[in-house]
């Protein structure tokens, strides 16, 4: 097998995982739903030489091979999901149930039709993480489920909130990454051959003020407008300054445009965590995070465009 990591390997087990649970959850598995797997398993092909990844696409070649899937095929993948998340030896931490639940969230909704049975299913699920819940996004999800199932069905504009903040969870893949920091690539190949996926929009500020004068800032993710020693220039050019971790202190964490997949949540590394669970504890914490496109907006209005033309001037 290519040069996967143990730790990739890891969140992308415990990620079918949290799949498989959402596709199952209400006891069947439809067309879509099926196709949608498949998909998934595709775009994660590096693993098909371990479990449950071989044994999952030796199933779905057989069901998808005539076009056609009737009930039987239905019921033995089923059967399969069922067998697969019985087995034991998953360490069931925090960082683990976040993985499942992206991966719950995935499964749900990628038939793009939401059921009361299903969002049932899903508190259930949640049941099972109970000492989560006072976390992001559990406590978030918790409340949406109660106001929604309230009155026991599902209108359009429930539906569409729901579709919203599970597709917030969704892993979508970028097909051309624009990486231009040299810790990506290695000989002008890519370091890591895991997939490069959107970020996840939830957690940033929405239409935050950004000032730069006297403020702290610090990158975590590939940006799509320039290397982090290029944006840090034009940070320093507007009176901030750049640091490499994460504290109390810090102004502003800006998330790359293009996520690399070693994000504890789905996509980044243990930046966003630590400022998630920072601002959680610590009162005194004022960590705003704020996605590259708002942070390059800011520093327009800042500086005027004037100031990208100038980047050349950045020392390397």
């Amino acid at each position: 097998m290519p040069n996967a990591t143990k730790s990739y390997i890891n969140k992308s087990i415990e990620r079918l995982h949290g799949i498989i649970e959402g596709i199952s959850i209400d006891g069947q598995i439809n067309n879509k739903e099926i196709i949608s797997l498949k998909k998934w398993a595709d775009t994660h092909e590096i693993m098909n030489n371990i479990e449950p990844f071989k044994g999952l696409n030796l199933i779905l070649t057989e069901i998808l091979e005539d076009g056609i899937i009737d009930d039987d095929e239905r019921e033995s993948l089923l059967e399969w999901c069922v067998d697969t998340l019985n087995e034991k030896g998953f360490i069931e931490d925090f960082t683990i149930a976040v993985r499942r639940l992206h991966g719950v969230f995935s499964g749900i909704s990628c038939d793009n039709k939401i059921m009361v049975e299903e969002l049932e299913g899903l508190q259930d699920w949640l049941f099972d993480y109970e000492q989560f819940q006072g976390w992001w996004p559990f406590n978030e999800l918790n409340k949406l489920l109660e106001s929604i199932l309230e009155d026991g069905k599902i209108d359009n504009e429930e539906h569409r909130r729901l579709q919203i903040f599970f597709n917030d969870f969704v892993e979508h893949v970028i097909d051309d990454p624009v990486l231009h920091d040299e810790e990506y690539w290695l000989n002008d190949h890519m370091v890591s051959p895991s997939p490069i996926f959107q970020p996840i929009s939830s957690i940033c500020a929405t239409n935050p003020e950004i000032k730069f004068e006297g403020c702290s800032f610090c990158f975590t993710g590939p940006a799509a407008s320039g290397t982090r020693r290029e944006l840090s220039w034009i940070i320093n050019q507007l009176g901030g300054r750049t640091i490499g971790m994460v504290n109390k202190f810090l102004d502003y964490l800006i998330i790359g445009a293009q996520s690399s997949p070693a994000w504890v949540y789905s996509t980044y590394g243990r930046k966003i965590e630590t400022a998630l669970n920072t601002r959680k504890n610590d009162e005194n914490c004022k960590t705003l995070i704020i996605n590259e496109y708002d942070f390059i907006r800011a520093a327009k209005q800042a500086g005027g465009d004037e100031i990208f033309s100038d980047i050349a001037n950045c020392p390397l």
